[in-house]
């Protein structure tokens, strides 16, 4: 099990499509929960079932029980993986390296970062330093993708496991 976290500006639909698609890839259960529900009672309750958690919110706005929902994953040792869309340019928003650094601040598990859409600049991407998975090219969320494209995404998916894998996930 790992949760999915949209961050910076773009589409629900967009995030909810390539949330989707990991989800499809591995054959699990994709489901939806909102940050404003208190992150320590849904954690909880998690059942052991095999799922995909996309979580829908800021998971960094503390919640009326005190907590936020990143200092809840780390206090309960759940991965994540974040999506980022990149601006027109090709760059990648601020609040992309900020959402990293949360996750090393409060001991979450990151499983990497996985672009949705966009450009993908590899040589922007290698000098950020951020531990970029791949890219979810816009031509994947058509409804036929073609064979090049789920080659990407497999891709992505296996650098996923490689990484749960070297965080002992």
């Amino acid at each position: 099990m790992f949760f999915l976290i949209k961050i910076g500006d773009f589409s629900d639909s967009l995030a909810f499509a390539g949330s989707f698609a990991v989800a499809n890839f591995y054959g699990l259960k994709l489901r939806e929960v909102f940050c404003e529900e208190e992150p320590n009672t849904v954690l909880m309750n998690l059942k052991k079932d095999k799922e995909i958690i996309h979580l829908l919110g800021d998971v960094g706005m503390l919640h009326p029980s005190g907590i936020s929902w990143i200092e809840a994953l780390g206090a309960w040792k759940q991965p994540v993986l974040l999506f980022a869309s990149p601006l027109p340019s090709g760059d990648i928003q601020g609040v992309v390296p900020a959402y990293v650094s949360l996750c090393k601040t409060f001991s979450v598990p990151l499983a990497g970062l996985i672009q949705v859409g966009g450009i993908w600049d590899p040589r922007k991407r290698k000098l950020d330093c951020l531990p970029w998975l791949g890219h979810i090219p816009d031509e994947f969320f058509n409804k036929n993708p073609d064979f090049n494209q789920s080659f990407l995404l497999e891709r992505i998916l296996l650098n996923l496991k490689t990484r749960m894998y070297s965080l002992n996930l």
